[in-house]
């Protein structure tokens, strides 16, 4: 049997998870709706970081999402989905409001999940 790669490992996944909330909440605090919209570099950092953590969410196990059933997995990979396969009718005023609205919210998830792992090392 072949030995699974770290990146198969839910908490590989939410780690990086977190990562990427951690840096659309620096962006949101660091730039304006404004920004986002007239700068073709932040909105393609935001975009591809929307991206990753929707690719991330898709990764986690079955069995995390039935645990932690209250964070929006669909919605993140459902928003991942609509960035890749509809980058050309991107609505920045969404994307500036998830920011400021879903995405502290699901940080404070994902590390109530990672305390999780701490607590219980064997999962």
């Amino acid at each position: 049997m072949p030995t699974p790669f770290i990146q198969d490992n839910d908490r590989y996944r939410v780690d990086h998870m977190i990562e990427f909330c951690e840096k659309l909440a620096e962006l949101a605090n660091s730039i304006s709706e404004e920004i986002l919209e007239d700068d073709w570099v932040y909105t393609f950092a935001v975009m591809q970081l929307y991206e990753m953590l929707g690719e991330a969410a898709s990764k986690v196990s079955s069995e995390l999402k039935i645990k932690y059933d209250e964070i929006p997995w669909r919605d993140i990979t459902d928003l991942r989905n609509r960035l890749i396969h509809g980058y050309d009718d991107t609505e920045h005023h969404l994307l500036w409001l998830a920011m400021e609205n879903d995405v502290p919210p699901l940080l404070e998830q994902l590390y109530h999940v990672r305390k999780d792992f701490e607590a219980n090392p064997s999962v």
